[in-house]
């Protein structure tokens, strides 16, 4: 459930035209949340990168990133459940 409310955080900020950063965010928590977003075709443009065991080493979202007619969906779907 975590992971989902950071996803929607993220798709929040893609949907106001702003390329979401990790800030304070471990990398596996921002990761994981990204992974959310683009396994669930919530935005493209987004790619997750894992080592061998499975661990995130490292995220890009490229410059022309979008939300996706799902990811409009999910976030009118899921609205009020943000800060």
């Amino acid at each position: 459930m975590q992971i989902e409310k950071r996803a929607l955080d993220l798709l929040n900020v893609m949907k106001n035209g702003e390329k979401p950063g990790q800030g304070e965010t471990s990398l596996q928590s921002f990761g994981e949340a990204l992974h959310f977003l683009d396994s669930n075709n919530l935005a493209t443009g987004i790619s997750v990168n894992r080592s061998d065991e499975g661990d995130i080493v490292g995220c890009t979202i490229e410059d022309e990133y979008s939300v996706t007619e799902s990811g409009y969906e999910f976030l009118e779907k899921n609205a009020g459940r943000t800060e």
